[in-house]
């Protein structure tokens, strides 16, 4: 290339000319870094726009010819060049450095400030209208539900520092899928926009609303404008509500033509759009976003008889340094020559870990060949809710640790039928010790057989009979339970810490005919209730030696019946396939020992239970993730069923027992500080007292609240439904946790050691002598802290 003309920088403010040189390699980097990133070079509010940087190889050159190492840099500032300004620019440079001038037809005489004055006479109430019902009950303001690592921060704590994947879609992928594009006259923007919303729909667990910011990149929607330099970007919503039974036609098919309906209003600035939403401070949609690029790459380009040959930028570049006001985007770029089609994926470190976004690249790779080969195989009509996440080192690890079937020590599959056969091997071996009691293997047998008879004999139980039991931490607590068993019914424990009241109801809902009780158990029942004295039966025998025990051989029981059961509450939801290692699901349980089902509750047992390849699995609702290890991390409750001290509590449960007081029209029950349960009631005629005293006659202790929070309103939130985030926080001071009006100070040195233990151990100033010590967050591990702490100040020990 030759040097035409001389440039005098003083008579130009609009762009500068500069000229300098590099000897290695790392000073040409740092030239093309700044040029990229120094955002002093360029001034918009000067109108200093544009720069032409030429830079020599080791001296400026006094010949007016450039060598072959010689750098040519056309900066602009992106307020006024887009991609395909540049094919322009450079086809005016070839036309200007040829011919001296510039040749012009009717549009070119258009110019950016002529566009813009047109844009703002424009009508816009057509646009205005398809957005506004485009977007129609559209949360814009709630973030997709991406695999962050952490938080998203306040904006001065933000760093806008991004990390980037980049892959190339391979001849094979592309082929396949320009094939299933061509022949289905659909653009492959639109095929790869259908892939990316597959993807996220895979990567959020099943969601199926979800709306993205989409870059437009080329938004010369008229012909006349075609030919002007300039920025001509603009970003829209694209919305997409699929169906997870479509299969991945359905699905391309609507991606097309919300495409393309939203095209046709690419004219609406994205500034009029949200406002049309001035109720929404965040947009949260703009926080991710996809785009596509076509190119020509030309390898060269030919300015006169020169030929010049475009740098890379990828000039050592540090990834993660890039900045980006973007969360996740998607940018393909596809190159009309060479017909190549990459991706870039693009993720804010501020809420990814660079190895998550490694990750989900290796994801979406996946995606593409499961779709890639539904297309050749012709499975199209596969639902795509069938797509699965897991790669091929997860999928193994997950059969891994699914493999845990094991052959039992014995032929026999009956609880009672192992326990008789570990007598036969054992019979003078310990069975049971508590305390200062214990008993051997050959006595609990002879026991259970006992009351076994006994429940066959005189109150003629048959099997699959439901029998009740209420007993303390004890032997008999074990005998019943096997004697229960042998006799063929269904064991069913009571816990003795719940009220009357529900103990009634618990027995109703069994449609139990007694319950096996002890000494320290047998008043908790009245006397419509049958209770039966285990120690009673058992007294009652002691002096026979032998007993009849061919009545038991004469009851069946396989191993399919069942053995037990308890009070507890499901989840509901639909089945899905492996997730991810990392991505939060819901656990499923499969195998042996599977429960039944519920009591005379038909409906739950089919929310619960789900057959999946065969076999019957049980779901627990409990949401948690899996490590490269195997390790599951618990993350919370699919519904609003909890665990506090290792108690699994339905808060809805709470709130049906606080709702049966007439002067209740309104709760809410939540868990706070991970130790409490909160109770916010909607009442004008009640007080805490009532509340409490209510709640210890219908609730076992453990779902009874630490704290009630009386309101004359509950909020709601647009849908008319609690809004739990604007509850008031309740206040955990002693005060209120103890409950008590008056405070009961220790009166003697034996209370004043146990007062400052329980204020040290649950972190209190003042605890009343009274207190009930569920009601401040006490659990079964902090009984076993005091007991400790006990032993300690008392010396129980000696």
């Amino acid at each position: 290339m030759q040097k035409i003309t001389g440039f005098n920088q003083r008579q130009n403010t609009l762009f500068s000319f500069i000229e300098s040189t590099y000897t290695t390699h790392e000073q040409l980097n740092h030239i093309l870094h700044e040029e990229k990133y120094n955002p002093h070079l360029l001034n918009l509010a000067q109108g200093l726009v544009f720069r032409c940087h030429l830079v020599y190889y080791k001296q400026v050159s006094s010949s007016d010819h450039l060598s072959d190492k010689d750098v040519l840099i056309f900066n602009f500032h992106h307020a006024l060049f887009d991609f395909p300004s540049m094919e322009m620019f450079l086809h005016d440079l070839n036309q200007a450095y040829t011919t001296s001038h510039l040749l012009y037809d009717d549009n070119t005489f258009l110019r950016y400030l002529d566009y813009a004055v047109i844009e703002q006479q424009m009508s816009m109430s057509g646009a205005s209208m398809f957005w506004l019902d485009a977007l129609h009950d559209c949360k814009l303001d709630q973030p997709l539900s991406l695999p962050f690592d952490r938080y998203r921060l306040s904006n001065e704590h933000q760093t806008c520092h991004t990390t980037s994947i980049s892959f190339d879609f391979g001849q094979d992928l592309l082929h396949d899928f320009l094939i299933h594009a061509s022949s289905n006259n659909i653009p492959l923007e639109h095929l790869t926009f259908a892939i990316y919303f597959i993807f996220l729909f895979k990567l959020m667990n099943g969601q199926t609303d979800l709306c993205l910011a989409r870059n437009i990149n080329n938004n010369r929607y008229r012909d006349e404008l075609k030919s002007i330099i300039g920025l001509f970007e603009n970003v829209i919503p694209l919305r997409c509500q699929l169906d997870p039974h479509w299969c991945f036609h359905q699905l391309l098919k609507h991606v097309q033509e919300i495409t393309t309906n939203s095209m046709k209003y690419s004219y609406f600035p994205l500034q009029h759009i949200l406002k049309q939403y001035p109720h929404i401070s965040k947009h949260a949609f703009l926080d991710t976003s996809v785009e596509f690029l076509p190119y020509e790459n030309n390898n060269t380009v030919m300015i006169g008889d020169s030929q010049l040959v475009p740098g890379s930028l990828s000039f050592n570049e540090n990834e993660d340094e890039t900045l980006s006001a973007s969360d996740f985007s998607l940018s393909t770029h596809y190159d009309l020559n060479m017909k190549q089609l990459s991706c870039k994926i693009n993720a804010s470190l501020d809420l990814f870990n660079r190895e998550t976004v490694e990750k989900i690249s290796q994801q979406f790779h996946f995606i593409l060949n499961q779709l890639s080969a539904s297309v050749v195989d012709n499975q199209i009509s596969k639902p795509i809710y069938e797509l699965s996440l897991t790669l091929s080192n997860e999928q193994y690890l997950m059969q891994s640790l699914n493999n845990t079937q094991i052959s039992f020590s014995s032929p026999f599959t009956c609880i009672h039928h192992e326990f008789v056969y570990q007598v036969m091997k054992h019979p003078q071996k310990l069975a049971v010790e508590l305390d200062e009691q214990s008993l051997t293997y050959c006595e609990l047998l002879y026991y259970v057989q006992v009351l076994s008879l006994t429940l066959l004999n005189e109150h003629h139980v048959v099997p699959g009979e439901i029998v009740c039991q209420c007993v303390e931490r004890s032997l008999s607590m074990v005998i019943g339970i096997m004697g229960i068993e042998m006799a063929g019914c269904v064991y069913c424990p009571l816990s003795p810490r719940d009220p009357k009241h529900r103990l009634l109801a618990l027995i109703q809902q069994t449609q139990s005919r007694f319950v096996l009780v002890h000494d320290l158990t047998k008043t908790k029942f009245d006397d419509d209730i049958v209770a039966l004295d285990i120690d009673l039966v058992l007294k009652s025998h002691v002096t026979e030696c032998i007993i009849d025990v061919t009545r038991l051989s004469k009851v069946t029981t396989v191993s399919d019946d069942v053995a037990y059961i308890i009070f507890t509450s499901g989840s509901t939801g639909t089945p899905k396939a492996h997730a991810a290692i990392g991505e939060e699901a819901e656990l499923f349980i499969g195998g042996v020992g599977v429960f039944a089902g519920y009591l005379v509750r038909d409906d739950l047992t089919a929310k619960v239970l789900v057959e999946i390849d065969g076999q019957l699995f049980y779901r627990t609702g409990d949401l948690v993730t899996i490590d490269n290890n195997g390790l599951l991390h618990y993350q919370g409750r699919k519904d609003h069923q909890i665990k506090l001290h290792g108690q699994r509590i339905e808060l809805g449960e709470i709130e049906r027992c606080l709702l049966s007081i007439a002067s209740i029209s309104a709760c809410v029950v939540m868990k706070r500080n991970n130790d409490h349960l909160v109770a916010y009631v909607q009442s004008s005629d009640t007080n805490e007292h009532e509340l409490r005293e209510h709640c210890q006659s219908h609730l076992p202790p453990h779902m009874i609240p630490s704290i009630f929070i009386i309101l004359e309103k509950l909020p709601l939130n647009p849908n008319g439904k609690i809004d739990r985030k604007l509850l008031p926080p309740p206040n955990f001071s002693s005060t209120n946790l103890t409950n008590n009006i008056e405070l009961l100070p220790p009166i003697n040195d034996m209370e004043v050691t146990i007062h400052r233990i329980w204020c040290e151990i649950f972190k209190l100033n003042q605890i009343s002598i009274d207190t009930n010590i569920f009601t401040i967050g006490g659990h079964s591990l902090v009984i076993m802290q005091l007991f400790h702490r006990y032993k300690i100040e008392f010396h129980l020990e000696t």
